[in-house]
């Protein structure tokens, strides 16, 4: 239509023609009209995108000043932008893809010092002494509710009241606790022999022959992930509902749709990270056959979910007929309930406690798969890398095995083995290097609080990477960015006090306090059962894209996220 008012005029005839079938709404329309009019009379400039575009420009200015002069950290140094946008931080997060916690720690603090502003609202700290204290029991700093809002979990124990994390806690962490956990260790030994046969099906059938015995090229990836999703699986139901992704035969790697679904559900877009509001809203409101568009991996969320809950009902439909219930501590239980001698099962322990709400176990199951497997898995595959880069130390820490076995040739306990100042470096340096959650895990100041000397105001979010802990060098020694256990031995001439502080930092990769990794002993245990069992059955080493790489590449997607070659190793018989 050429002319405005005419397009104006044939609108009104509408609006008239409908506020005639609709009485009701006679008033509303009444003053829709008259507003339209006064548009038709004027320039239109305030619904034109130059009038839009000029007010936006116009809060824009409003927002930096205020940020600039008159914001609680106005005073915090920092980039210039960063303290008037978030863009600053989004472009290092998103459009670099994950170089945000690399920029602060090699850039940002070695300029502005300890303190920086990386957003308006938001510090970030590099201190290593100041992790602890952010990451401390109780809840004087919480779960920074701007970016935790994305999980979508209110109710779990990701949530970002603190009552609700208490009450959820308090259920779940008793049956993780070190004590409380021993019981499942023949659990972990059974499932890593699985693995060990199993491997040995797959060399057998499709490894390449060469003089010494076939290797078979494995993507351990997937095969970790797969081992560590049945033993938690087997662990929390008994199998039931479990994927038994390790007795598959038809995987050359034991692959499977559901490992996509835990690899990438931690994968969390740091688009998502700044604007969570929306990634909820899209979460909540997008159809399901689009977001599986989108994100085909999705297709399996209801088949997980399904699957745990059929073990959280079996359980409790027991309730009664096996009157399952929280037993009294005495000297004939473990340190969670379970009496002496008794198979620990996740699901016997936590239905009693969830009987009300059985639903709300049902997610914080997943929780525990998806962010135990991933971790654990991507660590695992991490030292059996470097093993595979140094077969000197693979055959150092395989000898370390073989001498706490005693002459029995039965793999030592998980215990035992802690106990080894080798087998302990090994594996807390690839806890240390690998760091499986890279990104800064934000908190929220409830009260006005000190730290590295500055006062901080109530409402602030705060933050320190666990890499700007583990990449130290006054933590860590000389060149923390390279793969040396002997940083955690005597005999590199360190100090006992030194390595008793970099035993106790290493553990920063599973957060601290009140919101600590909840399985972070049942990780240890899988860790040293896994390694030791496996470097006795085969000899891992590098493929030819590996040693093209040079070195381990990965980066920062909240999770850490192997990129370049395939995690594809060489395994050999011993």
């Amino acid at each position: 239509m050429d002319n405005p008012k005419d397009a104006t005029v044939q609108y009104i005839a509408l609006v008239q023609e409908l506020g005639t079938k609709l009485q009701g709404l006679a008033p509303v329309f009444n003053t829709f009209k008259a507003e339209i009019r006064n548009l038709a009379d004027g320039p239109l400039l305030l619904v034109s995108l130059k009038g839009i575009f000029a007010l936006l420009i116009a809060r824009f200015i409003i927002l930096s000043i205020y940020r600039l002069y008159f914001h609680p950290l106005r005073h915090f140094p920092g980039p210039f932008l960063a303290k008037i946008t978030n863009l600053y931080s989004l472009y290092y997060d998103w459009w670099l893809e994950g170089q945000l916690t690399h920029h602060v720690r090699t850039v940002l603090h070695p300029k502005y010092g300890p303190i920086v502003r990386t957003r308006p609202h938001m510090l970030r700290f590099s201190e290593p002494e100041v992790f602890y204290q952010v990451h401390s029991v109780g809840y004087t700093f919480i779960r920074d509710p701007h970016t935790n809002t994305v999980w979508n979990m209110p109710r779990s124990s990701f949530s970002t009241d603190p009552k609700i994390h208490r009450a959820r806690k308090t259920k779940i962490a008793p049956v993780f606790k070190k004590a409380s956990i021993a019981p499942i260790e023949p659990l972990v030994h059974e499932k890593t022999q699985l693995l060990i046969d199993k491997i040995a099906l797959r060399i057998d059938k499709n490894g390449e022959d060469r003089k010494g015995g076939k290797v078979l090229w494995l993507n351990v990836q997937n095969t970790t992930l797969a081992y560590v999703l049945d033993i938690v699986q087997e662990f929390l139901s008994e199998g039931v509902g479990a994927y038994r992704l390790l007795e598959d035969d038809n995987s050359p790697d034991f692959h499977a749709p559901i490992s996509d679904l835990l690899i990438f559900s931690l994968k969390l877009s740091h688009w998502h990270r700044h604007f969570p509001n929306a990634a909820v809203f899209m979460q909540n409101n997008t159809p399901n056959w689009l977001l599986e568009y989108m994100a085909p991996f999705l297709k399996n969320r209801k088949d997980i979910r399904t699957r745990i809950a059929e073990g959280v009902y079996g359980y409790l439909s027991l309730l009664k007929d096996e009157d399952l219930e929280i037993k009294p501590k005495d000297s004939n239980v473990n340190g969670n309930g379970t009496e002496k001698g008794k198979k620990l099962v996740g699901y016997r322990e936590l239905v009693p406690h969830f009987k009300d709400i059985p639903e709300d176990l049902v997610t914080e199951a997943q929780l525990l798969i998806a962010a135990g497997a991933n971790t654990t898995a991507y660590v695992l595959t991490f030292l059996l890398y470097h093993l595979a880069v140094d077969q000197d130390m693979q055959e150092k820490v395989l000898e370390e095995v073989k001498r706490l076995e005693d002459g029995s040739g039965k793999t030592p306990s998980w215990r035992t083995m802690e106990g080894s100042e080798l087998l302990t470096a090994v594996i807390k340096e690839a806890l240390r290097l690998s760091d499986p959650i890279p990104e800064a895990l934000a908190r929220q100041t409830t009260k006005p609080v000190t730290i590295s000397g500055a006062h901080i105001p109530a409402g602030t979010a705060v933050e320190i990477a666990a890499s700007q802990v583990l990449q130290n060098p006054a933590v860590f020694g000389a060149h923390p960015e390279k793969f040396d256990h002997t940083r955690f031995l005597a005999s590199s001439g360190a100090t006992e006090e030194a390595i008793k502080q970099r035993l106790k930092f290493t553990n920063t990769v599973f957060a601290g306090g009140a919101y600590v990794c909840t399985g972070m002993h049942m990780a240890y245990m899988e860790l040293y059962i896994g390694l030791a069992e496996l470097l006795k059955a085969y000899k891992w080493e590098l493929s030819e894209e590996l040693k093209r790489d040079g070195a381990w590449l990965w980066q920062d997607a909240f999770v850490a996220w192997k990129i370049g070659a395939e995690p594809v190793l060489g395994v050999t018989r011993r």
